[in-house]
């Protein structure tokens, strides 16, 4: 699996008015298992204090501004910038667990697939590292239905 340590991954993150967040968000990014080849963050339109928070993260992060047209319009603003051979859309709202982009990365190596998705809950993290679901609340667990194209899960609300 030598050739999985050569694969570079971009994280691209929208955001607009996270200053409050983003810290956690990108925290558990940069201390990933696997390190991501750059971190991408575009802000649509922020008017609240991001731009000062992020100004923190300069060494670890590509911060970007986009016009306020959407999370899609920052997403393809992100990947327009992102050099990495694997794409991780990442919610500004969300915490990455520690080995989360190795994870995926062995599970595209493994299956020779061309994306990947993850279950996500609702969690805590405790002092220990772990996390924790106090209402056990899996918000999606399983891939997407075969119903359907790909594409249509991708595009669909």
């Amino acid at each position: 699996m030598d050739a999985v340590k050569e694969i570079r991954i971009s994280v691209i993150i929208p955001i607009k008015n996270r200053a409050s967040l983003i810290a956690q968000t990108l925290e558990s990014i940069i201390h990933q298992s696997l390190k991501p080849a750059e971190i991408i963050l575009v802000d649509d339109g922020s008017t609240d204090a991001l731009e000062v928070v992020v100004a923190k993260y300069a060494d670890s992060i590509i911060y970007l501004k986009n016009n306020g047209s959407g999370p899609g319009a920052a997403r393809n603003t992100g990947l327009k910038f992102a050099t990495g051979d694997f794409i991780k859309f990442f919610d500004s709202d969300d915490i990455m667990t520690p080995t989360s982009l190795q994870d995926q990365l062995d599970a595209l190596v493994r299956t020779d697939k061309s994306f990947v998705t993850s279950p996500y809950i609702y969690a805590t993290s405790k002092d220990t590292g772990r996390w924790n679901s106090s209402d056990n609340v899996i918000l999606n667990y399983y891939s997407f239905p075969q119903t359907r194209p790909l594409q249509y899960w991708m595009i669909w609300g």
